[in-house]
């Protein structure tokens, strides 16, 4: 049998209602037994249409007999069945079912990505899990759930970009700090580590995060030293057509659509923020 953590998410009709119905049909899963259901949490919704109404969050772990592509498509077939329609890119839906982590298993197929790829920024997501599996181990990273929740609440306000080639990262900086109204401010990598050396943070009002280039020192960093020094990496790192850092939180994108990529990278750090979570 697999360890699975599954999120789930409503944000239109009887909220509450939707999801026990899901946590109900997957009890009766061949295959699944359900092991831990987290309290429900009200969030803001990130990214997506405005003016969607607030969500209601929670984490389901299970059990399961199922292989991970089998799960998901039984993830998919109890949206369906509770009126979710795939139209609108996180848009507003009666039931939103993401498979977190299957086991030790790392996965990257078009179809299917486990861990979930956006699982180490998500505040709605994190708080929940950590609730019922704050002891899982993310595979990629090594860190625990609770480890990387408690990343996001205590490291330094510093979101750090890594490109293959510095023009790249220069442009992507450049359009984040005016699409974001997170308070970035952009900053060489020098002077970022200089500030946060003497525990400065970013200034004048209303700047709240660092935003730099990720400084070359940190392009081979050890995965132990990482590990032992959570409070000098940066809050998430946003990697460019290159793979996820494995040290730390880390996003990537690729630049074929930098609009895209910048959205999304913008809907990252709103959904990183503790504020933004019941």
């Amino acid at each position: 049998m697999t360890d699975v953590l599954l999120s789930l998410g409503s944000n239109q009709g009887d909220r509450a209602a939707a999801l026990q119905a899901a946590v109900d049909a997957l009890s009766a899963t061949p295959g699944c037994r359900v092991t831990a259901v987290s309290g429900w949490l009200g969030t803001v919704p990130i990214g997506g249409p405005t003016g969607q109404p607030e969500f209601l969050n929670g984490a389901v772990r299970l059990e399961t007999s199922l292989a991970a592509e089998t799960l998901l498509a039984r993830l998919h077939e109890i949206e369906a069945s509770l009126g979710r329609e795939r139209s609108v890119r996180w848009g507003p839906r009666p039931l939103d079912l993401d498979l977190l982590l299957f086991g030790d298993a790392q996965i990257d197929r078009p179809e299917l990505q486990v861990p979930h790829p956006r699982l180490e920024c998500r505040q709605f997501v994190l708080k929940p899990a950590v609730e019922i599996a704050g002891a899982m181990v993310h595979p990629r990273l090594g860190w625990t759930l609770q480890r990387i929740f408690d990343h996001l609440h205590h490291a330094p306000p510093w979101l750090a970009v890594a490109a293959t080639d510095e023009t790249t990262a220069t442009t992507f900086i450049e359009r984040l700090a005016l699409a974001s109204s997170a308070g970035l401010l952009v900053a060489p990598p020098d002077q970022v580590l200089a500030a946060l050396e003497d525990g400065g943070s970013p200034s004048p009002p209303p700047s709240r995060f660092w935003l730099s280039i990720l400084p070359e020192r940190y392009a081979d960093l050890d995965d132990q030293v990482a590990s032992a020094d959570v409070l000098g990496l940066p809050r998430l790192t946003f990697t460019l057509n290159r793979p996820p850092v494995r040290w730390a939180p880390s996003l990537s994108f690729t630049t074929a659509d930098l609009e895209a990529a910048v959205n999304d990278a913008v809907a990252a750090i709103e959904a990183s923020l503790p504020e933004n979570v019941g």
